[in-house]
């Protein structure tokens, strides 16, 4: 490609045959004297058009001084070649260079070199509609040739792509087009118009993108970056094309082969519950009526529900509140626990050690942790008759104030590697060696919105839970499947937040401005809001359970429930799998941030991919996976993320290959085994809770579940200490010792996770009606239970203390939270 840059050039060398001693000042020349003087021979090697300037007059400057030192100056206008690599793009960086040589003259003769003092200046006022300058330098290029050796000099200019005209052009719109194409899985099947429609748009707008994303590019041979996301979108569209044709394939199938009474089953969805007689009634009368009378007329069979009342239809507008909860609940999630809005404030702005920026993890997991509380209190006792909707508004009432303060009344400290002319420079002298201290205030309003939060995510996990009660064995664990893809949705959008407005060069971004981060915490108070009117005006909560008005009541059916022997067994699963499964290497935020130089959007773009796979693999589960055996899908599982992240960290770390993209690809293949073990856990809540206090039940195994991550990753910084990674001295260095030492530490921590097989086949239940068989035949055990609360209530009191050490200054480098040792 070509460039057009406007020059001053400026050659200086020295004539002793033009030394004067009768004047002792440098004199200007006029340039017609050239003629008569000897000049270097030297052309620009990259060009393809130059043009002299003459207005008014010659573009041209002569001066010698009496030492015989010549200065001729000229201004040029060049069109030269650029060649520029566009794998990358439009997240691309070029290096455009200008090279000057001799073209007579060899080294024997003439050699050119760089002024000491500033050899190349940019003007700063210059601006360009799709790049930035992120810097500039000089070398030397002296080249062989078969007439000899020339000499060269050459000024690199780095550009780098300004993505922003991309982003909201072709990245935002495409994203948007994936999502309108799942709105088909809530259509019903039989609606095969609208279905077929919708299918057909979203892949023609996608091809229509993807022509209008390739018409200013020019035609490669190789495969750029937004191919790969256009190809991705349009695979995703295209799929939920095909699935439509399939479903439809086997629903047809299905009516023509299966006896009536059988299609009858699988197409009611309303609420209620009939007996066969009833049915068989129905089916005689309405035999010759058509299918859709008839999903009209009936409702459904319980088939084993674990409570009566039929299947919720959670789509209707009165069960709305309760899905965009989960979508909300979702954005929360991103925030709190995505890294896409953490990872450039905490990691990169601030600059926090390995260990600490992991601890901030660990301490939101454990805000997260109390929802046994919120769920004790919404399971016992109830506010204005209801038991979920008034703590959902109560805990986005909180969430608000928490966000709000963030975003109103704390502001941003000084980075700890500031910028200058849109470029930061990593290896200077720190510009706020204490911005990790002064930064930590986000904290501590992240935490308490987030502890908040908690009451709402809870809430909407019972109500969720006593739907997910009421659906059939067959099917059960449908909602959350479908639950778990609204919240990825929220989720996604939250990552798609960071990676936009958190991508400026101090959060280790490409925007030359940067977005405070307290307007995050006003952009989160908002959805908090909507939370709240979401919450009053699209929830409908039946009243129910009204015995249980007490927690005294809830309490003892708890007690009781707890030396049940499905109860210990998932719940000792819970706690132990998740200590050995969320354990992780301290060295991953340094592997991230020096050596893979990932930028905030490319890590809200992968987050957002990794939901939208393990969405897709979720969605997968539920129709065709729901009653294989846990066990051996959760050891494929662990292989296969032990396997993958090995790989890539090997590749990595010893610089086979470095790139954002490709580190992401570890992540990006394990969300799908991620996904799969998520909604595994969701069924096995559901499956060991019990009717009157699935709030509490819920969030016992949530809390387990989450004070085990968080141990786990107080573990991993232990671990990860014994080969001192957290900081940014071996990544700096980046000798082959240090690189061993960092593939040691991800290497120690993944066997951590892999003894997590030993819980899989110990404690974990094979499926449903193995849980079902120890909760009604296993032999109760108060023994059991004593050691069970021991081990929570112990690992929930170290989490705290390891926490409240790591957040002091004199004891934060203390071996046991995952620094190096103190002197």
């Amino acid at each position: 490609m070509d460039y057009r840059v406007t020059v001053f050039l400026r050659q200086k060398w020295n004539d002793p045959r033009l030394a004067f001693t009768h004047l002792n000042e440098t004199v200007t020349l006029d340039v017609k004297v050239m003629k008569n003087l000897w000049v270097p021979d030297l052309f620009v090697v990259n060009e393809k058009k130059a043009e002299f300037h003459s207005v008014t007059k010659e573009n041209k400057l002569l001066r010698l001084s009496p030492e015989g030192n010549v200065l001729l100056s000229m201004r040029l206008s060049l069109v030269l070649v650029c060649n520029m690599d566009l794998k990358l793009f439009p997240m691309d960086s070029q290096n455009c260079t200008i090279k000057l040589e001799s073209y007579a003259f060899t080294t024997n003769d003439i050699i050119f070199r760089w002024i000491d003092k500033e050899p190349l200046l940019l003007e700063q006022s210059v601006v360009l509609p799709q790049f930035f300058i992120s810097k500039s330098n000089t070398s030397t290029c002296t080249r062989q040739y078969t007439t000899g050796e020339y000499t060269c000099v050459e000024a690199n200019i780095y550009l780098q792509r300004q993505a922003g005209y991309y982003l909201i052009q072709t990245y935002i719109p495409t994203f948007l087009i994936v999502c309108l194409s799942w709105l088909s899985f809530w259509i019903d099947s039989s609606a095969a118009t609208a279905r077929v429609s919708l299918g057909i748009t979203t892949v023609l707008t996608m091809t229509t993108q993807t022509s209008a994303a390739q018409e200013s590019l020019p035609r490669v041979s190789y495969v750029k970056a937004i191919d790969i996301w256009m190809a991705v979108c349009l695979v995703f569209v295209f799929m939920a094309l095909l699935e439509f044709s399939v479903v439809n394939f086997l629903f047809r199938r299905s009516i023509a082969g299966a006896p009536v009474i059988v299609n009858i089953s699988m197409l009611v969805s309303s609420i209620g519950h009939i007996t066969e007689s009833t049915m068989v009634k129905l089916m005689d009368t309405e035999r010759n009526k058509s299918v859709a009378v008839v999903r009209q007329r009936i409702e459904y069979f319980n088939e084993d529900a674990l409570e009566e009342g039929g299947q919720i239809d959670y789509c209707h507008v009165t069960r709305a509140g309760a899905i965009y909860n989960m979508f909300l609940q979702g954005m929360l999630y991103a925030f709190a626990f995505g890294r896409s809005l953490t990872y450039p404030y905490f990691g990169v702005y601030l600059n926090l050690d390995g260990h600490r920026y992991n601890a901030i993890s660990s301490a939101l997991l454990l805000a997260w942790s109390f929802k046994i509380i919120w769920a004790l209190l919404s399971d016992g006792v109830s506010i204005c008759g209801k038991r979920r909707k008034s703590y959902m508004i109560i805990g986005w009432i909180f969430s608000f104030i928490g966000f709000f303060y963030g975003g109103v009344f704390l502001s941003d400290p000084v980075p700890y590697y500031a910028a200058e002319n849109c470029t930061v420079n990593y290896t200077a002298p720190p510009t706020n060696v204490n911005a990790a201290d002064e930064g930590m205030h986000f904290v501590y309003c992240l935490v308490f919105a987030v502890f908040f939060g908690g009451i709402s995510a809870i809430a909407a996990d019972g109500l969720c839970v006593e739907y997910s009660r009421r659906e059939p064995k067959s099917i059960r664990g449908q909602i959350f499947g479908r639950t778990m893809v609204v919240s990825n949705l929220g989720m996604a959008l939250g990552a798609l937040l960071g990676g936009v407005f958190l991508n400026g060069v101090e959060y280790g971004g490409i925007f030359c401005f940067r977005f405070p981060y307290s307007y995050i915490f006003l952009i989160y108070a908002f959805i908090s809001a909507l939370g709240i009117v979401f919450t009053a005006f699209f929830t409908v909560e039946n009243s129910k359970h009204e015995k249980n008005t007490s927690i005294p009541a809830s309490l003892k059916q708890f007690w009781i429930l707890a030396k049940n022997n499905a109860f210990l067994r998932v719940g000792f699963f819970f706690l132990i799998d998740a200590t050995l499964n969320e354990s992780r290497s301290s060295a991953t935020l340094k592997i991230k941030q020096n050596w893979a130089k990932v930028t905030p959007i490319v890590n809200g773009i992968n987050s957002i991919l990794m939901l939208v796979v393990s969405s897709f693999a979720i969605s997968i589960y539920n129709r065709w996976c729901k009653n294989l055996n846990w066990r051996y899908m959760l050891t494929i599982c662990r292989c296969l993320i032990f396997s993958f992240g090995l790989a890539v960290d090997f590749i990595t770390v010893f610089d086979f290959f470095r790139n954002q993209y490709f580190y992401f690809v570890d992540d990006l293949l394990s969300s799908i085994p991620f996904g799969i073990y998520y909604i595994i856990v969701l069924q096995l809540a559901t499956e060991v809770s019990t009717s009157g206090i699935e709030g509490m039940v819920f969030g016992v195994m949530m809390t387990l579940w989450t004070v085990g991550g968080s141990l786990g990753i107080i573990i991993g910084n232990i671990v990860s200490s014994f080969f001192e990674v957290s900081d940014d001295v071996r990544y700096m260095r980046d000798t082959f010792n240090d690189r061993l030492y960092v593939f040691y530490s991800s290497l120690a921590i993944g066997a951590v996770n892999l003894c997590s097989l030993i819980c899989v086949y110990t404690l974990l239940p094979k499926q449903k009606y193995h849980v079902q068989y120890f909760k009604k035949f296993g032999k109760p055990s108060r023994f059991c239970r004593a050691l069970f609360l021991s081990l929570f209530f112990g690992a929930l009191l170290f989490s705290f203390g390891m926490n409240i050490v790591i957040n002091i200054p004199g004891l934060n480098c203390l071996h046991i939270v995952g620094g190096h040792g103190c002197e």
